[in-house]
């Protein structure tokens, strides 16, 4: 997969992708991973992990746009990162149409093809954020993610490892 010239480097910038919920119909699982598979996560500089920072909060702020269900990067001049989203989506993030799930439903849901994340705080760090993708007949929960792995699909145990996650998904 090559990296596309709508895909800036400059990660402070929105992208303006080819594929959306506004350019493609309805929200199936075929077009929620086709939305994912255009940021070729594993791949693209823009979330390339380096100097100690990783990017899970710019591809989730991507493809959620992509999505047309946005989680923000910016609060104002402020930006968010993975342990502000934690807050954005329990406060603003409901009134934008996030809710809280149980694995079981943020499963289910990414299934069906809505956009659904995990998200954890991290007391002693960096938090974490990811898409929820289809699990394919696989046991468990997936996720494509930046992070010091990029991975169009991980399992989510391994993305966030001892981190405490909560699913949220988009009505």
């Amino acid at each position: 997969m090559t990296i596309e010239d709508w895909m800036s480097v400059e990660r402070w910038e929105p992208v303006t992708p080819r594929k959306t919920s506004g350019t493609l119909p309805g929200r199936t699982p075929e077009i929620y991973e086709a939305i994912i598979d255009q940021f070729n996560v594993e791949n693209a500089p823009r979330y390339k992990p380096g100097n100690g920072a990783t990017y899970c909060n710019i591809f989730v702020w991507d493809v959620t746009r992509a999505l047309c269900c946005e989680i923000p990067h910016w609060k104002g001049p402020r930006e968010l990162t993975a342990n502000n989203l934690v807050d954005w989506l329990d406060g603003p993030g409901n009134e934008h149409g996030w809710y809280k799930v149980s694995d079981v439903m943020a499963g289910m849901s990414a299934e069906r093809g809505s956009p659904t994340i995990a998200v954890a705080r991290n007391l002693k760090g960096h938090g974490h954020i990811a898409m929820l993708v289809p699990a394919h007949n696989q046991p468990g929960l997936w996720v494509a993610q930046a992070g010091l792995k990029c991975a169009r699909r991980m399992p989510l145990a391994t993305a966030f490892g001892s981190l405490k996650y909560t699913c949220y998904t988009h009505a």
